[in-house]
């Protein structure tokens, strides 16, 4: 079917978006400053529908570009289309057209772990920002995804990423159904009667996360989970090596939900 038939279907089918963008997309850019944004350039690298493009467009940017490989810019383009300060474009992470030094902020949500080379994808996008601008990545953690390893994982390596996509769409539905029933029989009681059984639940920050937004997102994200070829779950030594080697100072990471890294640098205003 193939990686790049595999977004462009994902978000052609799933092209609206949930109504706490805004809110998801300042949470997973933490810490979070939106005067940073106004008035600059900015890239989403690996845009998909344009949910991230828009919730940026609302902080003031000059420009923010929106680049996907995939169809999903079809989407992105109908998602955008009334922002004045909003441009999206066909391309590939690793050969951008852009020069050096062209953006004052780049960010890069739920990408880079399913590229086949995580690192040189961030290096790429790393090589385009300006002296003081800041890059800002999101990406599945190695740390409390070992669930997901051992149980998602060969189902979407063997069967799920294989068929096609209408079987695949069953086995996520299937799957949401089989969330939605287990966060709401246990996680739910545990969480409102005894918090601290709550707390040794499996995955509980990320399954109740999920489930609070409502059973669209958990149907989207099971799919999400389960179409993609390629997927990787990255360190956080992983991703210390990767800003060290791109030369970015001010660096910052933190797990969100318990399953994944958030991360932000900035280039140096004087280097060397």
């Amino acid at each position: 079917m193939g990686e790049l038939d595999s977004w462009g279907y994902q978000w052609l089918t799933f092209s609206d978006f949930a109504p706490q963008m805004e809110s998801e997309f300042a949470d997973i850019m933490q810490p979070f400053d939106p005067e940073e944004f106004a008035g600059s350039r900015v890239l989403d690298a690996g845009c998909g529908n344009g949910r991230f493009t828009r919730a940026c467009a609302a902080f003031g940017p000059r420009a923010v570009i929106g680049v996907d490989r995939s169809r999903s810019v079809a989407a992105a383009r109908t998602n955008t289309a009334d922002l004045s300060s909003a441009a999206i474009l066909q391309g590939d992470i690793m050969s951008l057209p852009f020069p050096p030094a062209s953006f004052d902020h780049v960010f890069c949500i739920g990408v880079l772990h399913h590229l086949p080379d995580p690192r040189e994808g961030f290096l790429a996008l790393a090589r385009l920002l300006k002296p003081g601008a800041k890059i800002s990545i999101w990406v599945y953690a190695q740390e409390g995804n070992e669930l997901i390893i051992r149980f998602f994982e060969p189902v979407r390596k063997h069967i799920s990423s294989k068929v096609p996509w209408g079987a695949t769409k069953l086995l996520s539905a299937l799957s949401a159904v089989a969330l939605w029933l287990l966060v709401t029989v246990i996680y739910l009681p545990a969480r409102a009667l005894c918090p601290a059984v709550f707390c040794r639940l499996p995955m509980h920050d990320y399954l109740w996360y999920i489930y609070s937004l409502g059973f669209y997102t958990l149907y989207h994200t099971a799919f999400d989970k389960l179409s993609p070829e390629l997927c990787a779950f990255l360190s956080h030594d992983d991703l210390c090596a990767w800003f060290a080697a791109a030369g970015l100072s001010e660096v910052v990471m933190s797990h969100r939900n318990g399953n994944s890294w958030r991360a932000q640098g900035r280039r140096p205003v004087c280097e060397g």
